[in-house]
């Protein structure tokens, strides 16, 4: 089965719900007209028969709150449409952050770095959230190659280094991680990898 894209409305116990009543797309995704009709009929549903068994056996018109008419009929509608454009801009809004402000904009500010001698950003696989057996901590991490912790000390000592993390709090929750380590080949990699 192809793995289905991101989204951060997909996936929780309703999604999953919808899933097994058969409420899924050729590709993947919740139908949501489908969701949206089943949720109607469910919620709506049972308040119809019963008003109309209340008027069958009393002979009375039933009392309607059209307000919670309101609610399941056209409220519940909405809120899935509006999910289905929130996973379409919320994928829009990390290619664009990930184009053009992490691997743009920042990524040029730590390519200045003095005494950088690699930077390497890896941007985490959208389409393995909610597929891995357990939540991903990070959506991407960057690795900065210095010949040695010194040459890092004097780099977090200039004016790029204060650019850098002033940017980053702009770009990235708290707290950032922070590793400072010493690269361990366990196996090395063939020269045609790419």
């Amino acid at each position: 089965m192809p793995t289905a894209p991101f989204s951060l409305v997909d996936g929780g116990p309703l999604c999953r719900l919808f899933r097994r009543l058969g409420c899924v797309r050729p590709d993947g995704q919740t139908n949501y007209r489908k969701a949206a009709f089943l949720i109607v009929a469910v919620t709506w549903g049972p308040l119809i028969v019963l008003a109309l068994a209340e008027s069958v056996m009393t002979g009375r018109t039933p009392v309607i709150d059209w307000g919670i008419h309101a609610r399941l009929l056209v409220a519940i509608p909405l809120l899935f449409q509006a999910e289905a454009s929130l996973r379409m801009r919320t994928r829009r809004a990390i290619d664009l952050f990930r184009s053009e402000r992490w691997a743009g904009d920042h990524g040029q500010l730590v390519s200045k770095l003095p005494g950088l001698k690699r930077y390497v950003q890896n941007h985490a696989v959208l389409e393995a959230y909610g597929v891995a057996t357990r939540p991903m901590t990070h959506d991407g991490f960057s690795e900065l190659w210095f010949d040695d912790l010194a040459s890092l000390q004097a780099a977090a000592q200039t004016p790029e280094w204060q650019a850098v993390r002033e940017d980053g709090k702009l770009l990235f929750a708290e707290p950032i991680g922070l590793v400072i380590a010493r690269e361990r080949i366990q196996k090395e990699l063939p020269q045609d990898h790419r």
